[in-house]
């Protein structure tokens, strides 16, 4: 969910933390949660389109 969110900027990760807050009842959870969030957003910034090739259609 955390590298939809950050490929496609439809949320800001304070609003998605702000959701998760409100919706997830378990602490424990809550924390696993964010840590998910964060890392997916961190390997759409940091990994996702190193060593991307354009493709003959134009799409990597």
């Amino acid at each position: 969910m955390g590298a939809l969110l950050e490929e496609t900027e439809c949320l800001t990760p304070q609003t998605a933390f702000g959701v998760l807050e409100d919706k997830v009842k378990w602490l424990n959870l809550l924390e696993v949660d964010r840590k998910a969030l964060t890392a997916g957003r961190l390997f759409i910034d940091d990994q996702a389109h190193i060593g991307a090739l354009s493709q003959p259609d134009g799409f990597a």
